[in-house]
């Protein structure tokens, strides 16, 4: 583990990044704490960087689900969440209070949409065959009323990955004339 953490700083600080996506994993909490707070975060500290945990919602996760992952944030000062809006299965209103309530500690969003009432996920956010879950100019104007600054990453399935750009340029166009 050490050497691909160690790897992964170096990464980081030749990106000149200040933040680390990672999954929560599975285990024993408490166990995780403490690897946590003996080997991690004093390389944290030393680096200047964040470890963002990206939500996913599992019982068998160390976190079990995303308010418990938002709790450990807000009481540490190297963690912050890195928002994946397609794994968080909740109604539009609901996601938006929770990024009312946690705004200051999300870093990055993965953003991608759903299919409404399906598991299909990963899809693009203005996707026109199917009706979706999430509107993203209402999340997107939220998120600029909000004053956040951190990082919008779209992330879709393969099948996809044509129309990032396009997609990428419609963000970054609405995301500025909100």
């Amino acid at each position: 583990f050490s050497s691909v953490f160690n790897k992964t700083i170096k990464i980081t600080k030749s990106l000149d990044c200040d933040s680390i996506v990672i999954h929560p994993s599975m285990g024993k909490y408490e166990a995780i704490k403490k690897l946590l707070e003996e080997k991690i975060e004093p390389v944290l500290k030393k680096e200047g960087l964040y470890l963002c945990w990206e939500t996913f919602e599992s019982r068998r996760r160390i976190f079990g689900g995303i308010e418990s992952m938002f709790d450990f944030c807000k009481n540490t000062c190297f963690h912050r969440i890195c928002y994946d809006f397609s794994h968080i299965h909740k109604e539009q209103e609901e996601i938006l209070r929770d990024l009312k309530e946690n705004i200051n500690i999300i870093k990055i969003f993965h953003i991608s949409n759903r299919i409404k009432n399906s598991i299909k996920q990963h899809y693009p956010i203005y996707y026109p065959e199917e009706e979706m879950a999430l509107d993203f100019d209402k999340i997107f104007s939220f998120l600029k009323k909000q004053g956040f600054n951190g990082h919008l990453v779209l992330e879709y399935l393969p099948q996809f990955h044509s129309q990032l750009l396009s997609d990428a340029l419609n963000l970054k166009n609405a995301y500025e004339h909100v």
